[in-house]
């Protein structure tokens, strides 16, 4: 009794485990979300998206007054001396006559505070409009990166379903050709057909197994592949089917902008505002400083009961203008200039590639479309008549080579269908992605 316990215990852990091991998939929207949260490329730009933050927030700081606090202590091991006319203490002294005299204490320490406050400095102000810019550069970048990855991701998804579709075929071509090679092995027996006929029944049945074998070998290599892509070292288990994606109908109208285009226009916003930081390097800046000093004098080693102290302080205010610089600001001020236009360019041609390719996908799409409907009935058509032809060499009124002829018909027309299947929907998910507002 306590063994079988035992047992069940053991094989509910297991059970938990193995299912704990699973990641299962059933629309191509949990691949996605999947992606978002685990997806190697998505997760590196995400935190390329936090650099970009915490550097827009690092130039901001720049525009806040700094204020900063220290302390010093100085051991004057050799009072310099000073120089001083000696008639000064001694009026019989001769004129022209100095003595040597040490001024100060031996141990001086200080505290100072300084408030510095740059109050009207252009390239600080347009660093923090460029640092936010790279932000959002930086966040369409993500966009774009995860457009990219949704793309290969679907490409392998649906690939999934299409070979799985094709392995209903398959699997029903290794039942008909071991029937066909069974009744072909009795009729040899009986001498009804010639060994040659037997020959290619028999070929016929292993090209039949190898093609089952080989979509299988596909399957296995296309559920690594996307283990790969996702980071996922645990068993994938596709729940959906190509056959549930057929009949969708997509709205082939795009109203959100392509991520490409929202990237390389915030790449143009950038090259402007870096152009406008260039420009304010010729601008002047107006800085405020306050400092408060204050000081300790002592001939004994850390002893102020006898000290000097003493403090300072004082209010600067400071205008820069650049007069010359070298033509430094003016080559950088071309070279922003041509990063604009360079930019300009890109998305102009960004703007008309993807609008083309926007149409060439609905072409693609109603193409396919229009495809798979006309290959879908003419493959019923075909499965009709090879039914009929079957019957009519059950009942001996053709031969068997006349019989695999026809058969071969089918197994082309089988081919085509998952070719114009494949073809309709690797453009339905492309129209389903551009729909995404990244």
């Amino acid at each position: 009794m306590k063994i079988s316990k035992i047992y069940l215990i053991a094989l509910g852990i297991a059970s938990s485990l193995s299912a704990s091991a699973q990641v299962t998939f059933s629309s191509l929207k949990d691949v996605f979300e999947y992606a978002d949260k685990h997806e190697i490329s998505i997760q590196t730009a995400l935190i390329d998206e936090q650099i970009t933050t915490a550097k827009a927030k690092q130039a901001k700081s720049q525009l806040y007054p700094q204020l900063t606090g220290s302390a010093g202590y100085n051991d004057n091991i050799s009072l310099q001396p000073t120089l001083v006319p000696a008639n000064i203490f001694d009026s019989t002294a001769p004129a022209g006559e100095y003595k040597k005299y040490k001024f100060g204490k031996k141990y001086t320490s200080d505290a100072t505070i300084a408030l510095q406050w740059s109050i009207m400095d252009f390239q600080k102000s347009l660093a923090v409009k460029v640092a936010s810019s790279e932000m959002k550069t930086s966040r369409l970048s993500t966009a774009s990166s995860k457009w990219n990855t949704y793309m290969n991701l679907a490409s392998v998804y649906y690939s999934i379903l299409i070979t799985r579709k094709s392995m209903d075929f398959y699997k029903e071509n290794v039942k008909t050709a071991d029937l066909l090679l069974n009744n072909a092995l009795d009729k040899y027996k009986n001498g009804v057909i010639s060994e040659e006929v037997l020959d290619r029944t028999k070929i016929e049945q292993i090209n039949a197994l190898k093609e089952l074998h080989a979509t299988e070998s596909s399957l296995q290599k296309l559920i690594c592949q996307l283990q790969s892509d996702l980071a996922i070292n645990d068993e994938i288990v596709v729940a959906d089917n190509a056959d549930k994606h057929i009949n969708a109908d997509m709205d082939l109208y795009f109203g959100t902008v392509h991520p490409e285009i929202k990237y390389k226009e915030s790449i143009l916003d950038y090259n402007r505002l870096q152009l406008k930081q260039a420009k304010a390097s010729n601008y002047p800046s107006l800085s405020l400083t306050y400092q408060y000093q204050y000081n300790w004098a002592a001939d004994r080693l850390m002893d102020y009961s006898n000290a000097i102290s003493y403090n300072t302080q004082f209010v600067g205010v400071k205008l820069s203008i650049p007069l010359f610089t070298g033509f430094h600001n003016k080559y950088k001020i071309k070279e922003a200039e041509w990063n604009v236009r360079q930019a300009q360019y890109q998305l102009d041609a960004t703007r008309i590639a993807r609008s083309k390719k926007d149409e060439m996908l609905k072409i693609d799409y109603l193409q396919s479309k229009h495809d798979y409907e006309d290959e879908s009935r003419i493959l019923n058509l075909r499965q009709d008549a090879d039914s009929k032809i079957n019957d009519t060499y059950q009942k001996g009124v053709i031969s068997l080579d006349e019989r695999l002829d026809k058969y071969q018909d089918l197994l082309n027309e089988q081919n085509n269908y998952i070719k114009n299947m494949g073809n309709y929907l690797i453009a339905q998910y492309q129209v389903y992605i551009r729909h995404i507002n990244f």
